[in-house]
């Protein structure tokens, strides 16, 4: 019964919305009430925990509870590996990826088959910017479990950022038949339109989101995003002070774009200033916060500390070149020539991957 209990909760955890996680979590919590020392429940527990912070914006505080419930899972069978593998995405919320990435290689060793350790490494080698090495496991994990969209999401990312845009829609339309109106299906397969400079595309996919996904943070980030780009800069102001509020990732230094863009230079000053001197407390641990950087510098028409930041980020594993050569954030840097080569060296370096991965039949 307990085992039923835990199979449900899987069931809901995997639909990625809000109140199925928490759906998840009580299923969870019924098996526990049914074995205390259930190793399974404890894993899928740390598992919903970590989702409620990733996705719902809940404190991190539940991260820390998702490592305690994760290390009771281990603790109670050492060889289990969906234990490992909630260990693993517990420290990868917390930014922590060295430490998450030998917890889901742990798991693998203890479970070869169990797709979504084995999906997760592949995530965190995209995260590091090794291309090929991610699509390997990504489609390892597919293989394992062709059922979860998420996956066949991460291999369109992979296709979008080494520029084959024809996969990387090929992939997206798997996922979509998977599960219909996806929202990170949709956001991504938007972004791609973006970067096409496919503004009605990518316009018709955040009315889409609006209705599929009203409680998630990203669909205002990317509904800001059109905005952006189709210069209609108040109501990207609109949606980016509201993101504030939500204390949403980035959503600071955004609003500090739009407010320039509006004319308002005395409040984007005082912000961009704020955030940088924010920014100087805070470790290097991901190549978001040193693309954030770089456009706040750009955007105060710093030119050189806006490429060291930006290559800091390639160095750190940003691979997506094109969208840099996008993103109206940064087009105070499109036409210098420090920042062109560093385009360019992305390129090459992306070139490299694809080879890579046409000659191990990828």
């Amino acid at each position: 019964e307990a085992y039923a209990f835990y199979l449900r909760g899987r069931d809901h955890y995997y639909r990625y919305k809000k109140e199925d996680n928490e759906t998840a979590i009580t299923l969870f919590k019924n098996a526990l009430h049914l074995d205390t020392n259930y190793a399974l429940a404890y894993a899928g527990l740390g598992d919903a925990y970590c989702q409620r912070y990733q996705k719902f914006q809940f404190p991190l505080d539940w991260i820390d509870s998702a490592i305690v419930v994760s290390t009771r899972s281990v603790q109670i069978d050492p060889t289990l590996a969906e234990g490992y593998k909630a260990l693993g995405l517990a420290f990868d919320a917390r930014g922590w990826y060295e430490k998450a990435l030998d917890q889901y290689y742990t798991a693998v060793r203890f479970n070869p088959n169990l797709a979504s350790a084995v999906g997760n490494i592949g995530i965190l080698q995209q995260s590091f910017g090794n291309l090929d090495e991610a699509l390997k496991w990504l489609k390892r994990s597919i293989t394992l479990s062709p059922d979860r969209a998420h996956t066949y999401i991460a291999v369109g990312i992979v296709y979008q950022t080494l520029a084959s845009d024809s996969l990387a829609f090929a992939w997206y339309d798997k996922a979509e038949r998977l599960e219909p109106d996806n929202p990170l299906v949709l956001i991504n397969r938007g972004w791609l339109h973006l970067t096409r400079g496919e503004l009605n595309l990518a316009r018709a996919i955040a009315q889409r989101v609006e209705k599929t996904a009203p409680d998630w943070d990203i669909r205002l980030d990317y509904a800001a995003d059109v905005e952006i780009f189709s210069k209609n800069f108040g109501a990207a102001k609109t949606i980016y002070e509201t993101l504030v509020v939500n204390n949403f990732a980035g959503g600071n230094y955004q609003l500090a774009y739009v407010l320039q863009k509006l004319g308002k230079a005395e409040q984007a000053n005082a912000l961009t200033t704020r955030l940088l001197n924010e920014y100087k407390t805070q470790p290097e641990s991901e190549f978001t916060t040193m693309l954030e950087i770089g456009v706040l510098h750009a955007m105060r028409g710093d030119i050189a500390d806006a490429n060291i930041w930006i290559r800091k980020a390639y160095q750190k594993g940003w691979r997506d070149y094109r969208w840099l050569q996008v993103d109206p954030r940064l087009e105070n840097l499109h036409k210098n020539p420090t920042f062109q080569e560093l385009m360019n060296e992305m390129k090459v370096r992306a070139d490299e991957m694809k080879t890579r991965i046409l000659s191990e039949g990828l």
